[in-house]
């Protein structure tokens, strides 16, 4: 496949086995199985921030990419998403903007779609000093194309990096490394969304072993659902090997 090289590009994780790459202006949806690919109509970015989320409906088998754009804050802080458009693969359709106005938010890129449900990162208060402390989990209906947030606990949750599928539900993952004394070289942290109506999550703790090689460093990039298993690989490739870990993880704690 035939990828577009730029510093300023969209990378949507594998929905139900197709992928986004590419920028606003070169968007494409890469089906790595066929290597066959379809490039999307532009979207007019005017040199601001844009975000990209791809997203699947199980019930009439359609797949919708979601686009918005992140203004500039008075105060230099994080921007509100506005010009909210959503497109249909196929047939020849268009970007239109969305009719439901989801509350006022500033769009992040950690994202998921798992069972129609299209999630992704944000904001609510977009000043720079207080990013740490409004953020919650936006959430997308793909075939209703209704929005709604998510309230994420105030404890360690707001520092996740990804987003991964455990059980079959949402799950915000955090990784660090260290602090477990001998014999461990790090942890996972989960939580998981027990129940979006409510904003109930449960918080669930993995330890992660020493590994043998120490030239490469590993990052966790998601749980194999229903498997129990994590899949660790390294950030960057380097030659002549490149190698992907699968591990079997262990609960070090369970707090409802």
């Amino acid at each position: 496949m035939t990828c577009h090289s730029q510093p300023y590009t969209a990378i949507t994780p594998s929905v139900h086995g197709l992928i986004c790459y590419g920028p606003p202006s070169k968007l494409m949806v890469y089906n790595p199985s066929t290597r066959r690919s379809i490039a999307l109509p532009n979207v007019d970015a005017h040199r601001l921030r844009m975000y990209h989320y791809l997203g699947y409906d199980p019930i009439d088998g359609d797949y919708k990419m979601l686009c918005m754009s992140r203004g500039m804050h008075v105060r230099r802080g994080r921007g509100l998403a506005h010009k909210i458009q959503v497109l249909t693969l196929g047939n020849g359709s268009s970007w239109r903007m969305i009719e439901d106005c989801p509350p006022p938010h500033s769009p992040e890129s950690p994202h998921i779609c798992i069972d129609g449900v299209l999630y992704y990162g944000g904001y609510l208060d977009t000043s720079a000093r207080l990013l740490r402390k409004d953020h919650v989990v936006m959430s997308f209906d793909v075939r209703s194309e209704k929005f709604d947030m998510i309230k994420v606990p105030t404890e360690r949750a707001t520092r996740f990096t990804r987003m991964t599928r455990y059980n079959g539900k949402l799950a915000l993952m955090f990784t660090g490394y260290g602090g477990f004394g001998c014999g461990y070289s790090g942890y996972i942290e989960l939580w998981v969304l027990e129940d979006a109506a409510r904003h109930e999550w449960s918080n669930k703790n993995f330890v992660l072993p020493r590994l043998a090689s120490r030239d490469t460093l590993f990052q966790v990039f998601c749980a194999i659902d229903g498997s129990g298993e994590f899949v660790l690989a390294p950030d960057t490739l380097r030659p002549p090997t490149f190698y992907v870990m699968y591990y079997e993880f262990m609960i070090l704690t369970t707090i409802a």
